[in-house]
C-alpha cells in the first residue's frame, strides 16, 4: 500500500507541469463550450421580441454612445414619455443593435415597407448599409427633425480612432408607431393603380415612395405613336408636381439623361420620376397633388405601316409596308392628377 502511495506520489512530482496543463485546458474548454451555447441559444431566432428590446434600451442608459436627445417639440414631461419613450428610445435600441453586431434582431426592427423598397434581404441591409456604418462602434446625436422622424449623426471618436472626430454620417430614422423603424431617410411607400389616356400616350402611376429629400413616383408609359416621345426635355425640363396650395417641387434634372425619359415608338417603359420635395419644406399629400408633364417632347421619324401590305415594286409583284413619315405635335403639356 505505502509502495502504491509512493509510486503516486512520484507521477504526480514527476509530470505535475503536464496534469497542471491538462487540467487548465479542460477547464478553458468547457468555458468555451458554455459560452458557444449561449450564443447560439441567443441568436437562434430572427424575431424580434419586447423582451429584446427591453433589454436593448435598458443597457443605452450605461452605453457611453449615448448623446442626449433635443427635439424642438419636446415641453413636458408628458411629451418626454409620449414621444421619446416611444420613437427616440426604440431608434436608439436599433443603434445599439448595430453597434453590437447584432444584425438579425437590427434588421427584424425595419419596417416591411423599408425592406421592401431598399433591403430585401438581410445580405443587402448589411452590406449596404451596416458595413458602410458600423464598421466601428459608432457614437451618435439624435435631434428631432419631423414628426416621427429623426435626425441620425453617426461619428467616430477621437479617442479611440486617434485621430480628429470627423463630421459623421447622417441618416435620416423614422418611427412607425408600433415599433419599427424606416431608415436611409425612407418614410413610406404606397401602391398606386391610377391610368391617364391621352391622344397619343397612356401614362401608368404604379407607386409612390416618399423619402425625407424627395418623393418618387414609378410610371409605365406607353407610346401609341410611330414617333419617339420623350416625357420631359432634359434642355428645357419643365416636369414637376403641384399640389393643392399651389406648390411645386420639380424633378431632379441632374439625375436624367435624354433617353431616360424616351419611350420608343409603338412601345412602353416604366419610368422613376425623383422630385425635390424636400420633408421639412411642407410637402403635404392633401387632395389636389398632380404630376405635370409640360415639356413633353415628339420627335417625328420615317415609319413603315405594317397594317397594310402594298405593292412596292411592280416589276417583280414584291409586297411590303408602305413608308411614311408621322406628323404630330411637336411638343404638348399633359396632366395626371395622382390624390
Amino acid at each position: 500500500m505505502d509502495d502504491i502511495r509512493v509510486r503516486i506520489s512520484k507521477f504526480f512530482h514527476t509530470y505535475k507541469f503536464i496534469i497542471g496543463f491538462v487540467v487548465i485546458a479542460i477547464i478553458l474548454f468547457l468555458l468555451v463550450v458554455r459560452e458557444i451555447g449561449k450564443s447560439t441559444r441567443g441568436d437562434s431566432s430572427n424575431t424580434i421580441s419586447e423582451s429584446a428590446l427591453i433589454n436593448a434600451i435598458e443597457t443605452i442608459s450605461n452605453t457611453s454612445t449615448k448623446k442626449m436627445v433635443s427635439n424642438n417639440e419636446i415641453n413636458s414631461y408628458t411629451d418626454v414619455q409620449e414621444k421619446l419613450v416611444n420613437s427616440s428610445n426604440r431608434i436608439e435600441a436599433f443603434i445599439l443593435l448595430c453597434n453590437q453586431g447584432k444584425v438579425d434582431v437590427a434588421y427584424d426592427m425595419l419596417t416591411d415597407s423599408c425592406k421592401k423598397n431598399l433591403y430585401p434581404t438581410k445580405e443587402d441591409f448589411i452590406n449596404k448599409y451596416y458595413n458602410a456604418i458600423f464598421k466601428t462602434t459608432k457614437y451618435y446625436d439624435i435631434s428631432g427633425f419631423k414628426n416621427s422622424t429623426y435626425k441620425v449623426t453617426y461619428y467616430d471618436s477621437s479617442l479611440e480612432t486617434g485621430v480628429e472626430a470627423n463630421k459623421g454620417v447622417t441618416d435620416y430614422i423614422t418611427f412607425d408607431g408600433e415599433g419599427k423603424v424606416s431608415i436611409s431617410g425612407f418614410i413610406d411607400s404606397k401602391d398606386m393603380d391610377i391610368k391617364s389616356i391621352g391622344n397619343y400616350f397612356t401614362i401608368k402611376v404604379t407607386k409612390r415612395k416618399r423619402f425625407v429629400d424627395c418623393v418618387k413616383y414609378t410610371v409605365i408609359v406607353k407610346n401609341n405613336t410611330y414617333a419617339d416621345l420623350y416625357i420631359n426635355d432634359v434642355d428645357n425640363s419643365n416636369l414637376y408636381i403641384r399640389t393643392s396650395d399651389g406648390n411645386r417641387y420639380y424633378i431632379n434634372s441632374s439625375d436624367y439623361l435624354d433617353y431616360n425619359y424616351l419611350v420608343q415608338g409603338r412601345n412602353e417603359k416604366e419610368i422613376d420620376l425623383k422630385f425635390d420635395a424636400e420633408f421639412q419644406s411642407g410637402y403635404d399629400l392633401s387632395d389636389g397633388v398632380a404630376i405635370n408633364f409640360d415639356s413633353i417632347k415628339i420627335v417625328n421619324k420615317e415609319y413603315y405601316d405594317n397594317t397594310k401590305e402594298v405593292v412596292i415594286n411592280e416589276e417583280t409583284g414584291e409586297v411590303g409596308y408602305q413608308k411614311k413619315y408621322t406628323n404630330y405635335p411637336q411638343t404638348m403639356t399633359y396632366k395626371v392628377l395622382v390624390y
